[in-house]
């Protein structure tokens, strides 16, 4: 027997195959933003470019091909999660849902007078520089927790179980996040986590979850309740109890968990009439 023969087990062990795709996408995410501030360095040109649009679409790139990579080479397949059917309607639909969700939060909370706008900064260049961050973000980690960590799960576990672990996964690494909380991580795992896989199950393919991220992230910046590094369109101060406003973060808030929690749950209704929702694994038929 040889040596691949024997390893091939180990290699398709579902945490192998999630650590080896995590480190295709982490390392090519590295090694760009290495090679990327090392030019700007080189150039003269000084920190901060990385968050360029050019920057943000060489990592975009590399990232997705290291993806890709990853699923000839051990899954050998083709990358229908990332195919070009559904491409832009998708990851369009995902942006405007996305962005939304954050606009219609902030609409309540400005309605009960928590959320106040004290100026405005300059579209040109602010907006730029806030889509790129959230596209930055959005591309990079929808590849690993639903391109990977989601869907290996769910191939092994069943839809609600791969639903549960990656949701809370991906609340708990925000905790490196400047001004975590305990409550924060919550609404994270409940809302983008669940949200964003359910967009996954949907549409087996990652351009909507990538788009709802990607809006979501945008609409943070844009209204000044972001960390994420960028200017926002405005400045903006929250003013109410913690409780309900969620703090610096609305996202934390009631009203953003009523909002991204019925349409989770209307996605994911329409997931299972479509049959795309994968039975647990205690229940599946033996395989032949």
């Amino acid at each position: 027997m040889s040596l691949t023969t024997r390893l091939a087990p180990v290699v398709r062990f579902p945490l192998t195959r999630i650590l080896l795709g995590a480190a295709a996408v982490i390392g090519a995410l590295l090694l760009t933003r290495a090679l990327i501030e090392g030019a700007y360095e080189v150039l003269g040109l000084g920190p901060g470019g990385f968050f360029s649009i050019p920057a943000v679409m060489a990592v975009v790139v590399a990232v997705s091909l290291a993806y890709a990579g990853y699923v000839r080479l051990v899954e050998r397949r083709a990358v229908t999660e990332l195919s070009r059917e559904g491409a832009f309607s998708e990851a369009g639909a995902g942006l405007l849902v996305g962005f939304s969700l954050l606009a219609g939060t902030i609409g309540v909370l400005a309605a009960l007078g928590y959320y106040q706008v004290d100026a405005l900064n300059p579209w040109s260049g602010t907006l730029v520089s806030a889509f790129a961050v959230a596209l930055f973000a959005a591309w990079w980690e929808e590849l690993l927790f639903r391109g990977l960590l989601f869907r290996i799960l769910e191939e092994s576990l069943g839809t609600w179980i791969a639903l549960g672990i990656s949701a809370a996964i991906f609340g708990a690494v925000h905790v490196v996040t400047p001004d975590w909380s305990v409550l924060g991580l919550i609404a994270i795992a409940l809302e983008a986590g669940v949200l964003l896989g359910a967009a996954f199950v949907l549409t087996r393919r990652l351009w909507a979850a990538i788009g709802i991220h990607l809006g979501w992230n945008f609409g943070n910046a844009c209204f000044d309740v972001s960390d994420g590094g960028s200017q926002g369109l405005f400045e903006a101060s929250m003013r109410g109890p913690e409780l309900l406003t969620g703090g610096a973060d609305p996202g934390r808030s009631p009203v953003a968990l009523a909002l991204v929690s019925a349409v989770a749950v209307f996605v994911l209704v329409r997931a299972y009439r479509k049959g795309h929702v994968r039975r647990l694994f205690w229940r599946r038929p033996p395989p032949a």
